[in-house]
C-alpha cells in the first residue's frame, strides 16, 4: 500500500470516518490492532524458467534476475521493498508498475519474474509458478481500529465474516 494512503486511511479511522483499516505496514496511531494472518511473499515465474524447478527460492538466486515489480507513488511495495532489503546485492529491477495485472503479464511473456504476497495470487496459480522464499518472507496482514469494543453492529458482522474467511483460506496462517 502506498504509505500515503495509509497516512490518509489511518487520519480518517483516528478520526471516526473509517470504522477499520487492514494492512501490512508498521502499527502506528492510537488503535487497537487483531494480527490477522502471515501472507508469505512468493517468487513469481512464468513456467519453464530454471528456477522453477526448484521447491523455495534463496534470495541470492535472484541476484542476475531481471525483476518486475510492483510500484505505488512513492516508489516500490513496502513489503517487496523489505524482502529486498535483505540481499546482497543490487537487484536488477528492469520494470515497475503500480498495476499488479501488468506485472503478472509481463511474467507471463518471459520478461523477468516478480516477487509478490501469497494471498494476491490466489486466482494466478494456474498461469504462473509461485514459490516460496527460502528461508521463508512474509508479510504480517492485521486489522486495526480505534476500539474494537465500541464498533457498530454491522462493523463487528465485518469482522466475524473477515475471520471466518480467513478461516477457510488460511488455516495453517491464522493469528487470532
Amino acid at each position: 500500500m502506498d504509505l500515503k494512503k495509509l497516512e490518509v486511511l489511518l487520519r480518517a479511522a483516528a478520526n471516526g470516518y473509517v470504522d477499520l483499516c487492514f494492512f501490512s505496514l508498521i502499527r502506528s496511531g492510537p488503535f487497537e490492532y487483531i494480527d490477522l494472518v502471515d501472507d508469505p511473499m512468493m517468487v513469481v515465474l512464468y513456467p519453464g524458467h530454471p528456477l522453477a524447478k526448484k521447491r523455495a527460492i534463496a534470495l541470492e538466486d535472484l541476484k542476475d534476475e531481471p525483476l518486475l515489480l510492483a510500484t505505488n507513488p512513492r516508489g516500490l511495495d513496502y513489503d517487496v521493498a523489505k524482502v529486498l532489503s535483505e540481499a546482497s546485492f543490487t537487484p536488477r529491477i528492469e520494470a515497475t508498475s503500480n498495476l499488479d495485472h501488468i506485472i503478472f503479464s509481463m511474467v507471463q511473456h518471459h520478461l523477468g519474474i516478480s516477487i509478490e504476497a501469497a494471498l494476491m495470487l490466489t486466482d494466478k496459480e494456474n498461469a504462473a509458478v509461485l514459490r516460496p522464499f527460502d528461508p521463508p518472507q512474509s508479510r504480517r496482514l492485521v486489522m486495526a481500529a480505534r476500539s474494537f469494543r465500541t464498533l457498530s453492529p454491522a462493523a463487528n458482522q465485518f469482522v466475524n465474516h473477515t475471520k471466518a474467511a480467513l478461516r477457510k483460506m488460511e488455516p495453517d496462517r491464522i493469528l487470532f
